[in-house]
């Protein structure tokens, strides 16, 4: 809680300031577990500024604004021939969505949500394309 707080002051702060950067959600940064490991195991997930990382498959990602409550990533690269999580026409992904999951009040952990979609057009929270969403998973950690 400290930390969003923090966050959200140092944002305050540079907007206050003038500041003009480009647009960054850094909330879902870092690594997380898999939540559906026997259901439908992935492995787990690691989030950073340019790369997220889902079990052995690396995608090179660069945040393309916000959506909705989460974040949309655009797909420039897999460390893969083939992409294990695309589909359609193209069986590659062309964006990545993480979103929280709605957690308690008191929980000690967060929950987020990560879907993975593959269409030409970046997708929007009011007109997804669900034909183009090549799957959807569960992660989490502890606060």
């Amino acid at each position: 809680m400290k930390l969003v707080i923090l966050r959200a002051l140092t944002v305050l702060s540079l907007l206050s300031t003038g500041a003009t950067t480009a647009w960054a959600d850094d909330r879902f940064l870092g690594k997380w577990t898999d939540s559906a490991p026997k259901n439908d195991p992935m492995g787990p997930l690691d989030i950073t500024s340019d790369k997220i990382s889902v079990g052995k498959v690396t995608y090179e990602v660069t945040q393309a604004g916000p959506f909705g409550e989460g974040v949309l990533y655009t797909v420039n690269g897999l460390n893969r021939k083939t992409d294990p999580n695309g589909c359609g026409p193209t069986k590659k992904l062309s964006h990545i969505i993480v979103r929280p999951k709605p957690t308690i009040s008191n929980a000690t952990y967060s929950a987020i949500v990560v879907t993975f979609y593959a269409a030409p057009d970046a997708p929007k929270p009011d007109t997804l394309n669900e034909m183009a969403v090549c799957g959807e998973h569960p992660f989490g950690r502890k606060e």
